[in-house]
């Protein structure tokens, strides 16, 4: 075999398969040593062929959903059998409750106004949710990028060779107007392209691809037609596919496992028209968290409660807004002498302080009003090097000498300085490892400020702001929440969002509920015996704590909120999307569908693993 002849053969692989066997065969005949070593060597080389070629296949054609999915895939969402995970949402708790009356004239509307969301997901995927109840299947939900400016959704289920005639793909077709209504082509050699165009004006039309294991239906038609041509998820996407081939080996029936590429789904996402919400995420240091993967499923069966668990890595060491996740890990504490019943969120965590506050000062860089001179930094070294300031270091004298343990409480309540909004006040408890010490350097800090006040009220030494003004820094106005309240008392240093909201948490804690606060028991119920050591325990009672949230919503007139309550801002997008505010059912109405949230997670150096659990309203989560 001469060179010509080999670069042929690499050219035309079939014939070049073809040959190299021959040339085997005709080897083995032979009994020169190196015809014989120089058969294994042909061989290898035809199997590399036959590998190349099987990589190369056409993306429904291939077997592992890895190799499907396109290049530029953010997040991925699978079930082992789809039928199983469906009835297993449906007959759930929440399952029932998102399809009752309510939620379904909601799904109506937007139906009506073909407008996609988690209730009508058909302008996304093409499809209705109950589609997938006979559906016994590996399926999948993948978002990817078509190009910088569009983010395309597909549902994908693995029919087989014979998917034209499942009766999932048949009622597709049927519910779309029949055969008539879909153009039919090919895409390469083996897939089959069903496309119907809507007949009305900016609604999606709807595609159906159909390979020899797998089909995708989907609304993006465009970026699907061009995903088929180009192929599936690249080499560059390695630690994507690794991690997606795991999902559905891993599988948990009735469950769903999920991969989700964050930074990258967020510039996807946010590139058109989102550029606050780009620099935001960018501000947070999000670029420096890496994939994440987890499983979504049912807890021991029950029906009121959902569990996920998550794993993940942040970049080492970690920078910009990213180091505020620097956490160490912890047993169960104590709560502080404060009233928390009243409380809609609770957290307990474990800080590493130095990297943590790196995170602190850089995020108030960017929030601090421009017209205050220097940044967070400056500030804080000016009360050190001022010949007219207190001259304490308050990184050394204070910061550093708090924690590892901090504990957050807020809750919704009406906004005082606006009667008939909602605003979410929240208290930090910092532990002190030299209480006295803290107090002496509170109190220099603030003892020639004319606008801060100092009130002794019991054991809590008290500083307040006028008028509830930032005690430390200038920052915008608007939806940004200041602290205007500094307390110490024999354990915990407390900063405070409103201080006459605080000093009532104190005069109510003589009263408070001996057995705790429920929503702090359902966070640390799971230590057991408060040995097991976690860097976070939260819990929100979402029914309260979503309210402010739901309520703002409707607001045309301002929607920079949105790039800081994030709540609001997946409710729009996800849930109530498309609808006027006369059609966004109010609150009292829905707020039983919102249950109890608990999450903890432990973290070691960059490696966070995590877990959530969602309970429906009557139930305590475990």
């Amino acid at each position: 075999m001469n060179k010509t002849q080999f670069n042929f053969m690499l050219a035309n692989k079939t014939i070049g398969i073809q040959q190299i066997l021959r040339s085997v065969l005709r080897s083995f005949t032979c009994s020169s040593t190196w015809r014989f070593r120089s058969s294994w060597l042909l061989l290898l080389l035809a199997l590399a062929m036959v590998s190349d070629r099987q990589v190369q296949a056409e993306p429904l054609d291939q077997v592992n959903l890895a190799q499907v999915l396109p290049a530029a895939t953010h997040f991925v969402v699978t079930a082992p059998t789809v039928s199983t995970t469906y009835k297993s949402i449906e007959t759930s708790d929440f399952g029932r409750g998102f399809t009752s009356k309510l939620w379904n004239d909601v799904a109506a509307k937007q139906a009506a106004l073909g407008v996609g969301s988690l209730l009508n997901p058909a302008p996304w995927l093409g499809i209705n949710w109950s589609d997938l109840a006979s559906l016994e299947t590996p399926g999948a939900v993948a978002v990817f990028s078509r190009n910088e400016a569009e983010l395309a959704v597909a549902f994908l289920a693995k029919l087989g060779p014979d998917a034209q005639q499942h009766p999932f793909i048949q009622k597709i077709v049927q519910v779309h107007g029949g055969k008539q209504k879909f153009t039919v082509s090919k895409i390469g050699k083996s897939t089959t392209l069903m496309v119907m165009n809507s007949s009305v004006k900016d609604k999606p039309s709807v595609c159906v691809a159909i390979g020899s294991q797998w089909c995708c239906v989907s609304s993006s038609t465009g970026a699907i037609q061009e995903w088929l041509s180009t192929g599936g998820m690249s080499s560059t996407k390695s630690g994507g596919k690794l991690a997606v081939d795991s999902l559905l080996k891993n599988a948990i029936p009735g469950g769903l496992q999920f991969w989700l590429s964050p930074w990258e789904l967020m510039k996807a996402y946010a590139t058109k028209g989102n550029a606050k919400l780009l620099r935001s995420a960018d501000m947070f240091g999000m670029p420096g968290l890496n994939d994440v993967q987890g499983v979504l499923s049912r807890t021991d069966g029950s029906t009121a409660q959902w569990s996920l668990r998550y794993k993940t890595s942040i970049a080492q060491p970690p920078s910009n807004g990213l180091a505020l996740l620097s956490y160490k890990t912890g047993p169960m504490p104590s709560l502080p002498n404060l009233s928390i019943d009243s409380m809609d969120f609770v957290s307990s965590s474990y800080i590493d302080m130095k990297p943590w506050f790196q995170g602190v000062n850089y995020t108030v860089d960017k929030m601090i009003d421009e017209d205050t001179p220097g940044n967070f930094g400056d500030l804080l070294d000016s009360i050190l090097t001022d010949p007219d300031g207190p001259k304490i270091d308050v990184r050394k004298e204070l910061i550093y000498k708090s924690g590892p343990l901090m504990m957050q409480f807020a809750a919704t309540r009406q906004d005082d300085a606006q009667p008939g909004k909602l605003t979410r006040e929240k208290v930090i408890a910092c532990a002190l490892q030299d209480p006295v010490g803290a107090a002496k350097a509170v109190k220099a800090i603030f003892k020639d400020d004319e606008e801060v006040r100092f009130e002794q009220i019991g054991p809590f030494q008290c500083w307040t702001a006028e008028n509830d003004e930032s005690l430390f820094v200038s920052l915008t106005k608007g939806e940004h929440q200041v602290l205007c309240c500094a307390a110490v008392d024999d354990k915990y240093l407390y900063l405070a969002t409103n201080s006459s909201w605080f000093k009532g948490l104190i005069s109510s804690a003589k009263t408070k509920n001996p057995n705790g606060s429920p929503l702090w028991n359902d966070a640390m119920s799971r230590s057991k015996g408060g040995s097991e050591a976690f860097s976070t325990r939260q819990a929100a009672f979402l029914g309260s704590w979503l309210e402010r949230s739901w309520s703002r919503i409707p607001e045309q007139e301002n929607r920079e909120y949105r790039l800081v309550d994030w709540p609001s801002m997946l409710l729009t997008k996800v849930v109530v999307c498309g609808l006027a505010a006369k059609d966004i059912p109010p609150w009292k109405q829905v707020r039983s569908q919102f249950g109890v949230l608990v999450h903890e997670s432990v973290q070691k150096g960059g490696n966070i693993e995590g877990s959530m659990v969602l309970s429906s309203p009557s139930t305590p989560a475990k």
